[in-house]
């Protein structure tokens, strides 16, 4: 072992015989994807709001969903809403959206047990991407939905105590940022 030999760097290799070499693939890669992951992370800080929608379920609307948004109570009654009703905020994962597999089944599963709202977070446009880049948008996408939590307490009366977080994947990092706000 020579133990002055200087230690490798980052992208920095050995051959089979220790000889060092850099790897220029990797570097490039390495600067395409800070590029991308810098580019889409500010977009996204910019328009969660484009990217999100919140779709309310009940059994009055027959299982099927109305889009909901912040500031618009007459959305939420026409859906269905009862504030004195429990309220479950569901948010999918990456690569998944709020209107199929895993997330419909939970969804309707909770109203045939139970007669309560369901908030189904559909972040699609941005879980649907590449695993750093949907990453990425976790922050915003929580601090939005934390406004629509808020819109759900301070303007429509929902008891805190009454709304409950489910996430899977992503959304489980969702909600915690909407708990912690």
């Amino acid at each position: 072992i020579n133990n002055t030999q200087k230690p490798l760097g980052e992208n920095e290799y050995t051959n089979h015989s220790g000889v060092g070499f850099i790897n220029p693939f990797e570097v490039w890669f390495q600067q395409v994807c800070n590029y991308c992951y810098n580019e889409w992370e500010a977009s996204y800080v910019e328009n969660a709001s484009l990217y999100t929608t919140f779709l309310l379920f009940t059994r009055v609307s027959e299982f099927n969903y109305t889009v909901v948004t912040i500031g618009d109570p007459e959305l939420l009654y026409a859906g269905g809403f009862n504030s004195s009703k429990s309220t479950k905020v569901l948010i999918h994962g990456w690569m998944d959206n709020a209107t199929v597999d895993f997330s419909e089944d939970l969804e309707y599963s909770y109203l045939l047990a139970e007669d309560l709202n369901i908030i189904a977070v559909n972040w699609a446009g941005m879980s649907q991407t590449f695993y750093p880049l949907s990453r990425s948008a976790v922050p915003p996408v929580g601090r939005y939905t934390a406004r629509f939590v808020d819109f759900l307490v301070f303007e429509m009366g929902v008891s805190p105590a009454s709304v409950h977080l489910l996430g899977h994947s992503l959304g489980a990092h969702i909600a915690g940022i909407v708990g912690e706000s």
